[in-house]
């Protein structure tokens, strides 16, 4: 036995472009977008299933029946409808309320991404006590962690910009999906263009200051490469760290410091964790700010490598 949820997508390209009057439209153009969509909802679902752990098949069909009749003119339109099987062997989380949830987040972030100027290369977003807290148009937009895990994924944003791609056409005007739910959108050309540019994404996790005083592990000259540092307070600790301290660059430039391996140094640590997605593996940056104090092992010291 299993529950069935769907979901029925009247989807459409309209413009006034010499094709798109007459119905037509690129074949490669639209079966891009109906992959586009494809995995959006694939990679969305996939995305729910981690965080409610509850599995959800889904699977997208083009419907060819007799509601796809009745192209308006200037327009191209077909229908793809949305299925979720649920078996009754697993957990069955408030009647699968996520089947609409996601729809609805999916809606959640290509508003978002519309909002973002054209220059942002990076989707910046800080893990918060409340959730996750994206900085857009100088606004801190709170997202739950479904929206912020389809935001984070890069094979949704990159199906989102090929479900743009279209609109970048001559004769193209917009997209829309409409559906029963509220899980309806639409793109226009100048959303497009936003929609299209290829962007980065991070989540910064954590940051903040600490003091404490390391056994240098390896250092070097060389002021953008990092020095390798053990913590004498937890050896377990070891990390990885760039001097930005100008002043102590200064310094070792003038071959006023010299060091030895071993040598210890007390300093002020900025950090930050972050992770490139939802499900993906946490980083943690260290930068040294500040040189409190530099304790040699033995009066007899190395040169600086």
């Amino acid at each position: 036995m299993s529950t069935k949820y769907e979901e029925l997508f009247n989807i459409s390209y309209d413009g006034e472009g010499e094709l798109i009057v007459n119905h037509s439209m690129d074949s490669q153009l639209v079966a891009s977008s109906i992959l586009a969509l494809n995995s959006i909802y694939k990679e969305a679902f996939n995305e729910a299933q981690k965080i409610y752990r509850d599995k959800l098949d889904i699977t997208l069909y083009l419907d060819a029946n007799e509601a796809s009749k009745g192209f308006e003119q200037g327009s191209l339109k077909w229908l793809l409808r949305l299925v979720g099987l649920q078996y009754e062997t697993q957990t069955n989380i408030t009647n699968v309320v996520y089947f609409k949830k996601v729809q609805q987040a999916i809606v959640t972030v290509i508003k978002l991404l519309k909002r973002l100027r054209f220059n942002d290369a990076v989707i910046k977003i800080t893990q918060t006590k409340e959730g996750y807290a994206l900085e857009i148009d100088e606004e801190s937009v709170l997202l739950d962690e479904i929206e912020y895990a389809i935001l984070s994924n890069e094979n949704i944003r990159v199906g989102i910009a090929k479900l743009s791609e279209p609109l970048l056409k001559d004769g193209l005007e917009t997209f829309e999906l409409n559906s029963n739910s509220e899980s309806s959108f639409t793109i226009n050309k100048e959303e497009a263009r936003n929609l299209f540019i290829k962007r980065s994404h991070k989540t910064i996790l954590d940051e903040g200051e600490f003091e404490d005083v390391f056994y240098i592990e390896t250092l070097s000259y060389n002021p953008e490469a990092k020095w390798k540092l053990i913590s004498t307070t937890d050896k377990k600790k070891t990390i990885s760290a760039t001097i930005i301290d100008t002043h102590f660059l200064k310094r070792v430039s003038l071959n006023q410091e010299k060091f030895s391996k071993d040598d210890l140094l007390k300093a002020r640590i900025s950090y930050y964790a972050q992770k490139a997605k939802h499900t993906g593996k946490t980083v943690y940056t260290y930068s040294i700010i500040e040189i409190l104090e530099h304790i040699p092992v033995s009066g007899d010291q190395g040169k600086l490598l």
